[in-house]
């Protein structure tokens, strides 16, 4: 058949391609200097991936085949098939001189086809070491001489004719390429064809493999046939999908036994359904004549190994027919918008249709890949890109382009392609790297993050996508276009000599073996799984405590049973050493004397001849007195056995206790996440904030590869994001004052985590302006949290605990980055959740430090045992650093509180008993307590208890939301004997005698006013009309109403001392700051933690009712209301807080 292709198109092609030409061979030579290095190679993948995919789109199929030739060689050697050689580099520069040769042919007019495909067929096969016998077959199929009389030689293999209508659209050539083998010409079957007994594929395979292939393809084969069937009873979309898995894997499989011509027919088939998925085309009836067909011979081909009835012609039959439908224009699917349409108007969707392992694994190597992407760019950011990372880039971005595409994201994959064309200007030296392109590339590098973690681009970013395009057209636009080499450069080899001397296989004895590194393996398995072993494994330690509990029992008994034994020892020695002799002496004198008296013994005439020294006489005492002795021995041997016992029952309980613990480390281990995690977000939080607040702000993350528990992790990624905002917006100065101040104008903030003991130590450091305790004494006096004379007898140390309280902020107006009051006392109360600490340095002029100390895993930990008075009690080992006997000198008062003197330093001291609640003894039993040295960041305490029993590993059990926020227990652990013991919280202990509460007095919450006094009330309601109403019916009560659209005024409001309101009627949801936010932080604030709050809401679910009542709502209504009853429920619940706070 003629391809009708505008020239116009054939022109650029040409143009694109002898462009590729030089880099291609530079690459392949840089690869044959130095074998190492696989960038190079993967370079020339691309380049001839792009050939033959856009040689194929405008119809050279030959020359198509010429760099399929190319690109299986390239993929064998980079996936390790096939070994690098000369021979190799022989065949692929040949093929790369004549697809130039073949170029000049075009544009020339005197194409010499024959000669060409026949050079590249026999460097190919001859490098391969193929039989020559099946070298003309090859070139006949390659040039489809079967269907089309042979050209002369000269004469152009297709007529290439302008046409006006249905002209192939080419926005890239890569774009629109096809992904798999090219398809073959058109070719008429003859209309009764005889049967021919014809081969389609010549291969070799060995048994083993061939005999996996045919169970494989065999389960596909029974897919195929059923949805087949579907399809023809009218079945529809699953069936399709379902097709299209099972024609996918059979395209690979055969591929890989090389059956190429039948992994042709799957590839021809699956890029038609690929067009009917993506929205290219739409399924008719019409189709599946020809979907049964193809299946039909690739079960012909697979079943008869390559062979089967006229299978050869029906192959290209279908192969023309499959070229035919894929070169129809195509279709723009319905919702979406034509290629001017603004991308936020319309456009490619992104719509995930996978399944949950196909998402997952998506997930990891995207992530994988935006963090590799994330490091290279904030590299950018300090220095101008090299090549290499430019290289590196590229590639990240091309592969996370396809992954987004074969997971449905295709509007992600679209963004990701326009950072790729940007990258590749760079790369090819077209465009100069400028500053003013980072912005660029890092707000698309944001787009694809938000886009991976919310499945798909969201409404509001897809907003922000013209002004993106538009960035990159303008940025693009400045780019040379790509190089187009003199004719001189082009190599147009002479004819290649056929030479018919033997071949040389391309490698007769093998290179040496280089070491091969096995590829991991790896199970996916729910994180559930992961927790329920990990249950077993704590009860596995409470169950081994239990056993320690026991044997220590059993020893104690033993040890009784011993001196028992020791003690019976004793007596029986006795008995025979005092009373036996005795007795002996005795009998023998009686015996005597009844001789003399004329009485004879029974048996006595035996021993008549020995007088009592020469012969002893037993009697049956002698007897009981040796029995005793025997069993005293028999005793002590059982006693001296059951201790060699319970040496080996310790040997194997250390054993097993060694065991466990190795099993606890590393289920452990497989719930642990590196840093690196948060990694990208971080940076982000930095980089935007500053941006907001016009400074420039560098993040610097050391140890990305410590690991924390995969829950502490995700709970402290919001602290982390609240204290880079802070030290954004308050630590870090402004240029000027920078400036001023002999500072970089780049402020830099310092990131460290690292391993100390069994905890993790996160500390944040900026190098800005440090804490003002003038403006923190300022803010403590205004906001109500200190008395004025009491906050001048503060210290700075003292001060900087200020900033952690509910609601308190320094920042003089309200904006989304700061001034709510909202951060920092969510970042201690996650800390204190996560079993944490968190301490705080600063220096005026110099930089804030924030160090966070979490426990590396939630679930097992090491505590030292104590008593006080009957009850027992666990103090994390982590945060003990010495444990003392307290001797009367080293106690000292100050006031009315005792004190420790100890190493030089006086520690304060809190007993025990003082914090769960028991009678505290009389000083007179001091000296008779130890004291737990308690060290948290710079801050120490001397925890007084009775007696301080052991160090163990436990099983912290949560103590659940009734008990959650009781003070100083941070959970609980089940001993052997079943007691439950609780764990303290040390951070709650220290800061009982640290923290600026105890030290000074809080003001008390503001009194209501009398019942005759007129109320105000603070309406809160981003509706406009609510505000309206609820304020006409407020001041026709007699009241006073105040306003606020959002969270945000309202506490604005608050803190400026426009209103302070009897009590607040909330919405919920408003922008901003919605209702349960406002709530949580008024409810943190003194002054507001009595004032009642009224939800006004549409919202009836009781998830959201409940969830105001936890934040502290004094009562819930629902819109629509009624008057009466809002204002009953006011009245109420302002009379309610007058009671609760005069108590």
């Amino acid at each position: 058949m003629n391809f009708k292709v505008d020239p116009e198109i054939i022109s650029g092609f040409v143009k694109e391609v002898e462009s590729y030409l030089p880099k291609l061979t530079r690459s392949i030579e840089e690869f044959r200097a130095n074998p190492e290095s696989p960038d190079t190679l993967e370079e020339a993948y691309r380049m001839v991936h792009c050939i033959r995919g856009a040689g194929s789109t405008i119809g050279l199929m030959a020359l198509s085949q010429m760099a399929q030739y190319q690109e299986d060689t390239l993929e064998q050697i980079l996936s390790g098939q096939l070994r690098w050689s000369e021979e190799v580099a022989g065949a692929l520069a040949a093929a790369t001189l004549h697809i130039g040769e073949y170029l000049h042919g075009i544009t020339s007019g005197g194409l010499d086809e024959r000669a060409i495909v026949t050079g590249v067929v026999r460097a190919f096969r001859g490098m391969r070491d193929l039989p020559e016998s099946g070298d003309a077959d090859e070139i006949r199929n390659l040039l489809g001489e079967d269907a089309e009389p042979e050209h002369a030689a000269g004469e152009p293999v297709a007529d290439f004719t302008p046409v006006e209508p249905e002209i192939l659209s080419f926005e890239t050539i890569e774009d629109q390429m096809p992904v798999e083998e090219p398809a073959r010409r058109e070719i008429q079957a003859p209309a009764e064809p005889e049967m021919v007994i014809q081969t389609l594929d010549e291969f070799q395979v060995d048994d083993e493999l061939w005999s996996a292939f045919q169970e494989e393809a065999a389960e596909h084969f029974e897919k195929l046939a059923t949805s087949l069937a579907v399809l023809e009873a009218g079945g529809g979309e699953d069936a399709l999908k379902t097709i299209r898995r099972s024609v996918h894997q059979l395209k690979g499989a055969s591929g890989v036994v090389g059956m190429r011509a039948t992994s042709r027919i799957n590839a021809s088939m699956q890029k038609v359904l690929d067009r009917i998925f993506e929205g290219e085309a739409k399924y008719t009836q019409d189709l599946l004549p020809l979907f049964q067909r193809a299946f039909e011979v690739v079960l012909e081909s697979v079943g008869g190994k390559g062979t089967g009835s006229n299978l050869e012609d029906r192959a290209r039959q279908l192969q023309a027919e499959f070229d035919e439908i894929l070169s129809l224009p195509a279709l723009v699917p319905e919702g979406q918008a034509a290629p001017d349409t603004p991308v936020s108007a319309g456009g490619p969707k992104d719509q995930m249709d996978v399944g949950d392992d196909l998402l997952e694994a998506f997930h990891q190597e995207a992530e994988e890949h935006l963090h590799v992407i994330g490091e290279l760019f904030r590299n950018m950011e300090r220095e101008s890109p090299n090549a290499e990372q430019i290289q590196a880039m590229r590639r990240a971005v091309h592969t996370f382009k396809g992954a987004c595409g074969v997971v449905g994201l295709r509007l992600t994959s679209s963004v990701a392609h326009r950072m790729e064309d940007l990258l590749d200007a760079l790369y090819e030296g077209r465009l100069a790297y400028r500053a003013d392109l980072a912005p660029l590339l890092f707000s698309t590098y944001d787009i694809l993050t938000d886009a991976v973690a919310n499945r798909g681009i969201s409404s509001a970013q897809r907003g922000k996508l013209d002004a993106l395009f538009a960035g990159y057209g303008a940025a693009l636009a400045g780019a040379k276009p790509p190089e187009e080499p003199a004719a001189a450069e082009v190599p147009v080899p002479a004819q290649v000599p056929e030479s018919r001397e033997p071949r040389k296989p391309a490698s007769q004895e093998p290179a040496p073996e280089a070491p091969q590194r096995k590829s991991a393996q790896f199970v996916r398995a729910p994180l559930e799984r992961v927790d329920e072993l990990v249950r077993l494994v704590s009860e596995l330690v409470i169950h081994r405590s239990r056993f320690e509990q026991h044997l220590s029992g059993y020893v104690h008994e033993v040890n009784e049973l011993q001196l028992s034994i020791e003690r019976l020892s004793r007596i029986s020695r006795r008995f025979q050493s005092d009373y036996e002799a005795t007795a002996l002496q005795e009998a023998n004198r009686r015996a005597f004397t009844a001789i003399g008296r004329g009485f004879s013994p029974a048996g006595s005439a035996a021993t008549d001849d020995f007088d009592a020294l020469e012969f002893d006489r037993y009697t049956e005492f002698h007897l009981l007195s040796r029995d005793l002795a025997e069993t005293s021995g028999d005793v002590a041997n059982a006693g001296s056995r059951l201790n060699d016992l319970i040496a080996d029952f310790d040997s194997y309980l250390n054993r097993l206790s060694t065991l466990t613990g190795e099993v606890e480390d590393r289920l452990m281990r497989l719930r642990m996440l590196p840093l690196r995690h948060l990694s990208s977000r971080l940076h982000r939080t930095v980089r935007v904030t500053a941006e907001r607040r016009n400074k420039q702000v560098n993040l610097v993350v050391d140890g990305e590869a410590v690991e924390l528990d995969k829950t502490v992790l995700e709970e402290m990624a919001g602290p982390l994001d609240h204290i880079l905002r802070n030290a954004v917006d308050h630590g870090i100065e402004p240029a000027a004052l920078r400036r001023a101040a002999g500072k970089p104008e780049r402020g830099v903030i310092h990131l460290r985590a690292y391993h100390e003991g069994t905890q993790v130590v996160l500390q944040i450091r900026d190098d800005g302006g440090g804490l003002d305790a003038r403006r923190l004494r300022e803010a403590a006096v205004r906001m109500g949290y200190v008395q004025e004379q009491d906050a001048s007898n503060l210290s700075d140390q003292e001060l900087y605990g200020i900033i952690f309280l509910p609601g308190f902020s320094t920042a003089s107006e309200v904006s989304e980055v700061s001034g709510r009051g909202v951060g920092l006392d969510v970042v201690k109360a996650t800390v204190n959740k996560m079993k944490g600490t968190l301490s705080i340095q600063s220096e005026r002029g110099k930089g804030t430090s924030f160090t966070i100390r979490l426990p590396m895993t939630l679930a097992l930990t090491r505590v030292v045992l104590v008593r006080s008075g009957l009850e027992t009690y666990a103090v994390p080992l982590a945060a003990i650093s010495q444990i003392v006997r307290i001797e009367p000198e080293q106690l000292e008062r100050v006031g009315r509180k005792p004190v420790l003197r100890l190493g030089g330093r006086i520690l304060p001291t809190l007993h025990l008993a003082e914090v769960v609640g028991q009678q505290l003894p009389p000083d007179a039993n001091l000296t008779r307590l130890k004291a737990i040295v308690l060290n948290i960041g710079d801050q120490r305490l001397a925890l007084m208890v009775d007696t301080v029993l052991e160090a163990r590993e436990v099983v912290v059990k949560t103590l659940g939301s009734l008990l959650g926020r009781v003070h100083a227990v941070t959970g609980a652990t089940i001993m052997g004997d079943g007691s439950v013991v609780l764990i303290l919280n040390p951070n709650d202990m220290l800061h009982a005698q640290h923290t600026v509460a105890p030290q000074v007095r809080l003001r008390a919450a503001p009194q209501t006013k009398p019942a005759g006094e007129s109320l105000e009330v603070l309406v809160v309601d981003d509706s406009p009309s609510v505000r309206r109403v609820l304020t006409n019916l407020i001041r026709n009560a007699g009241w006073k109403p105040h306003s606020a659209k959002d969270g945000l005024e309202a506490l604005e409001m608050l803190h400026s001392g426009v209103t302070r309101p009897d009590i607040l009627l909330l919405d919920i949801e408003m922008p901003r700051m919605d209702g349960y936010e406002l709530t949580a932080a008024l409810r943190g604030m003194p002054n507001f933690r009595h004032t009642p709050i009224v939800m006004l809401t549409s919202r009836a679910g009781e998830k959201h009712r409940k969830r105001a009542f936890e934040l502290g709502a004094s009562d819930y209504m629902v819109k629509p209301y009624q008057d009466e009853e809002l204002l009953s429920v006011v009245r109420r619940a302002v009379h309610q807080t007058r009671g609760v706070v005069r108590q």
